[in-house]
């Protein structure tokens, strides 16, 4: 009976993918900032990847993603008026604003929610 019930709930577990999804964690600490202004040492996302959304934000927040792509994901942020990527290959997130660039290392993992 055990058994029956143990292959019926991995079976539906496998079958409603809805239930599961995967979230991409991101945490970054600064690595070089070129022009020296005020940004943030470190920061924190949580991104969904399947619905391609933000779900969580601190430190620098803000961000909206304009671009999922297989190796990057493009950033936009209007009330800091820059833009950033987030290079998932090398984990390397670089901010572009208009009078700096902002070099961030990466630790990411993914995650199932």
């Amino acid at each position: 009976m055990y058994r029956k019930k143990f292959i019926l709930f991995i079976t539906i577990l496998l079958l409603n993918t809805n239930a599961i999804s995967t979230e991409l964690s991101i945490k970054c600490y600064l690595k070089n900032n070129v022009n020296q202004n005020n940004e943030s040492r470190s920061f924190t996302k949580v991104i969904d990847i399947d619905t391609k959304k933000i779900t969580s934000q601190k430190g620098i927040k803000f961000d909206k993603i304009v671009h999922y792509g297989e190796n990057e994901i493009i950033f936009n942020n209007d009330i800091y008026e820059n833009y950033s990527v987030y290079d998932t290959t090398y984990n390397l997130w670089s901010i572009f604003s208009k009078r700096s660039i902002s070099l961030y290392k990466c630790l990411s993992k993914k995650t199932s929610n």
